[in-house]
């Protein structure tokens, strides 16, 4: 499945995936709300609580209709990029066993308020939380040299965030349009 494929298709309730499907690409399904049916075939994918996970279950590819409180499970250590984008998620638990984060994987979870990024977390990908635009708080535990490119770009709410002294570099538009940090 491409990159994009199914972006924005908020009455998409229901897909079918075959067996020959052997990779869906990041942001497959963005802002896909009413993704209610997900259904696999094969052994490539599985599906928990309507969120597709790889077979061994160390990658959550996409969640599209997490929503309310979401714990993500301790055999996760990928959080594909677009997982939760456009999702109506407002708190999430990322265990300890997770290490990456990629890009836009919380992009535009306009409900989320606060979260904490683990110290096992190496890696974090452009656009990570942007457009959170209820995010009030964020504690960055990892152990990352980075803050990558508008990793909370537009984030209007945004009034605290703790840095780790790890971080050596603050890249471009991070903090572009965080009008309530002061």
């Amino acid at each position: 499945i491409p990159e994009w494929a199914f972006c924005w298709c908020r009455n998409l309730k229901s897909i079918t995936i075959p067996a020959s499907v052997e990779r869906i690409q990041d942001c497959a399904f963005i802002n896909c709300q009413s993704l209610t049916d997900i259904r696999i075939s094969g052994n490539n994918f599985i599906v928990k609580d309507n969120a597709i996970y790889t077979a061994d279950e160390t990658t959550l590819v996409a969640y599209p209709t997490a929503s309310g409180s979401v714990e993500i499970p301790e055999t996760v250590k990928t959080i594909r990029a677009g997982a939760f984008a456009g999702s109506l998620v407002e708190s999430i638990t990322i265990p300890a066993t997770v290490t990456a984060i990629e890009s836009e994987a919380f992009s535009q979870c306009e409900l989320l308020y606060s979260i904490s990024i683990p110290e096992t977390v190496t890696s974090i990908g452009n656009y990570a939380f942007d457009n959170c635009r209820n995010l009030q708080t964020v504690e960055i535990l990892a152990k990352v040299s980075v803050l990558p490119q508008n990793m909370f770009s537009w984030c209007e709410k945004l009034t605290s965030v703790t840095i780790p002294a790890t971080v050596t570099s603050i890249e471009w538009g991070v903090f572009d349009g965080c009008s309530s940090l002061s």
